[in-house]
């Protein structure tokens, strides 16, 4: 009901393909705004160009951008490029590079391992350049605007993800009306709540358990942001025969965040001090212009908060094994009680 997707056709401009998934949002961010590109027949070619070589548009216009930047500082150049000039708004120029990514050819050899490895390997202080939240190219929803993003862009076992929680989604879902945890955000409000960075790590964290629900569910991020409150949790008793609480289907949520992370910090994964944001991302230093213009967000607290909302030391990561046992997951609480007292 959401309409999403569509296969469409392309028969004019220099690109006809005669079918293709249209181009959603994040693609058209990622090589439109990203890369300074209003070509609309090389957006829809480029974005026909990664589905079919099972390529991420959000990464892939990053690694473009980054590649971009890169060339026009001169750390890369036509030696490296094999002959190609690469320029912002060149939708052409980056139809190449794209081709060359997703054949692992030349440049797009280095490039196709995404912008924290390219980097890595182009060396020359590339790394300046390099944004990614833990290692991961950031989506289209700049936290900037939306500060509900920082955190989860941090410290969320997946980071640099827009499809968890955010300020956007709390306004969208009413949580409050259905959940004893919930809070409500005043994301639509003006500009000084908005950017108050103290006070939210509940509300997100309780973001973050019911996006849990909404994925062991199969139900849609975009189906349970419109059109009014989702009955998920009436859906799930029917289907189960359950009889569970709306609240008691919330600690579900928070066992599978739970879950998701205690596998991130056996792995030797500390979100909190190895995911840093780059500073772009956050504002550090403020723009001096456009919309977002003075805006740093407080990522410490905020993401301190977040942590604190799910019982993990920011410091290790390692999960409160009182709050696992709490939630039936004593197995769990077993293991990091024998790693810190072996």
């Amino acid at each position: 009901p959401v309409r999403c997707g569509a296969i469409v056709k392309k028969t004019d401009g220099r690109y006809p393909i005669e079918e293709m998934h249209k181009p959603e949002y994040e693609t058209l961010g990622s090589f439109g705004s990203l890369c300074l590109t209003d070509d609309l027949d090389a957006l829809f070619k480029l974005n026909d160009l990664c589905n079919r070589g099972g390529v991420d548009t959000i990464s892939c216009g990053a690694v473009v951008a980054f590649a971009i930047e890169c060339f026009e500082n001169g750390i890369l150049t036509e030696a490296d490029t094999g002959g190609l000039k690469l320029a912002w708004g060149d939708g052409d120029a980056a139809i190449r590079l794209v081709e060359m990514i997703v054949a692992r050819e030349g440049i797009g050899d280095v490039l196709a391992e995404g912008v924290l490895r390219a980097a890595r390997k182009i060396g020359r202080g590339a790394d300046r350049f390099a944004v990614t939240c833990g290692g991961v190219e950031p989506p289209m929803h700049d936290p900037k605007f939306d500060p509900g993003f920082a955190p989860v862009y941090h410290v969320d076992p997946t980071p640099g993800r827009h499809t968890t929680a955010s300020y956007t989604y709390l306004d969208l879902q009413v949580l409050e009306k259905h959940y004893s945890r919930a809070r409500k955000i005043p994301m639509l409000a003006t500009h000084g709540q908005r950017h108050t960075y103290t006070g939210a790590g509940e509300a997100i964290a309780v973001n973050v358990m019911f996006k849990m629900l909404l994925d062991a569910a199969g139900i849609c991020l975009f189906g349970a942001s419109v059109g009014g409150p989702m009955p998920l949790c009436e859906w799930l008793n029917a289907a189960t025969g359950w009889n569970r609480t709306k609240d008691e289907y919330l600690v579900l949520g928070d066992r599978i965040q739970q879950l998701r992370h205690a596998f991130n910090v056996r792995e030797g994964i500390r979100p909190f001090q190895d995911w840093w944001p780059h500073p772009r991302v956050v504002g550090n230093p403020p723009f001096d212009h456009g919309p977002a213009k003075g805006v740093t967000i407080d990522l410490d607290t905020m993401s301190r908060e977040f942590c604190q909302a799910f019982h993990w030391d920011p410091a290790t990561g390692r999960p409160d094994p009182h709050h696992l046992e709490g939630l039936g997951m004593s197995d769990l609480a077993g293991f990091f009680e024998k790693a810190v007292h072996p």
